[in-house]
């Protein structure tokens, strides 16, 4: 029988620091959020359709799409998931906390969507409909999805 060597194992926390560029569609989404705690999109002029995030060519009409929109920080839920798996966040390398949710929600005025986390995590509470709107971040705003904490339940 063939012994197997007996390996020494040295955990660590590797970091790979690196900079991605935004271009000037997402980078503007960014800067509003950052800047003014504000949402943006475009409008393709074809088909009219919103994007979010915003981008330079409509994906269904393949058309130049500039014309920036404001957009509510305010909508319904479409859908959503409850995660009861802890899984490591990629943005601190720490667990998650479980369970947690998440939902796209349908932005009032429109046609856009963003997917986000629900303060809310009790699916008992969560529903189809419900009304949400964004909570960002108050202070150390840094240009980054994540400066949107989550979108809490609200009643109207």
């Amino acid at each position: 029988m063939e012994q197997k060597p007996n390996l020494i194992e040295k955990p660590f926390t590797l970091v790979l620091p690196c900079s991605f560029s935004t271009g000037p569609f997402m980078g503007r989404f960014l800067q509003e959020i950052k800047e003014n705690k504000r949402l943006v999109g475009n409008k393709c002029p074809q088909c009219g359709r919103t994007m979010l995030p915003p981008r330079i060519v409509c994906a269904l009409c393949h058309v130049e799409a500039g014309d920036w929109v404001e957009l509510s920080d305010k909508g319904s839920l479409v859908s959503f998931d409850i995660v009861y798996i802890p899984t490591i966040n990629p943005m601190t390398g720490k667990i998650r906390e479980v369970p947690y949710a998440t939902g796209n929600i349908l932005l009032d005025g429109g046609d856009a969507t963003i997917w986000h986390f629900l303060e809310e995590k009790d699916p008992a509470k969560i529903r189809v409909g419900m009304r949400l709107q964004a909570v960002f971040r108050e202070e150390g705003r840094v240009g980054d999805i994540t400066d949107i904490v989550h979108f809490r339940t609200i009643e109207e």
